[in-house]
């Protein structure tokens, strides 16, 4: 079986869409299994890493082993199949960065974080259905999500393997 572990951060001195495209480059096709446990990083380098897991040819089952936040959890979106395992968590928010600058710069890089969250919310969407709006609420608010949760609002598919019963929301109403 193939498989790939990101438990690291994302990019800087963690885990780059590089070091993902070289361990994708010796696989020759078939299933992956991604093991996530990241707290985030890089917003552009997680992105990225999700574009090539999409790309796989392979069926991609994602296992969040502890923690998929931030782009981690965007990373997770990649996946066919999304498993969360039994205390795993999921967290999103909205896009922040560090910056210094004068207000010119400060007014620029708040339009580069509305499209960093344009982007995330598009990714989060095509995965659980819901609506812009559903979503943007939830990337402000920070949500954290147990595995019973994740799956309820259709960001994972199962709990340790096994497919929980979940209350019945209408998501076309949110």
């Amino acid at each position: 079986m193939n498989k790939i572990h990101i438990y690291d951060n994302i990019g800087f001195d963690g885990i780059t869409a590089k070091n993902v495209a070289d361990e994708l480059s010796k696989l020759n096709g078939g299933a992956l299994n991604v093991h996530i446990n990241s707290g985030g990083g890089s917003v552009s380098q997680g992105i990225a890493i999700y574009n090539q897991l999409k790309a796989y040819a392979g069926k991609v089952t994602v296992y969040v082993d502890g923690l998929a936040a931030s782009i981690a959890s965007v990373i997770a979106m990649a996946g066919d199949e999304i498993i969360m395992a039994e205390g795993s968590l999921l967290m999103i928010h909205s896009a922040w960065t560090m910056i210094a600058g004068n207000a010119v710069d400060l007014r620029k890089e708040a339009e580069v974080l509305d499209v960093h969250d344009k982007t995330i919310r598009d990714i989060y969407k095509s995965r659980s259905g819901m609506s812009n709006d559903f979503i943007l609420d939830m990337m402000v608010s920070e949500t954290w999500m147990d595995g019973d949760e994740a799956v309820l609002f259709r960001f994972a598919d199962a709990i340790g393997g096994t497919l929980r019963a979940a209350a019945s929301v209408d998501f076309e109403k949110l």
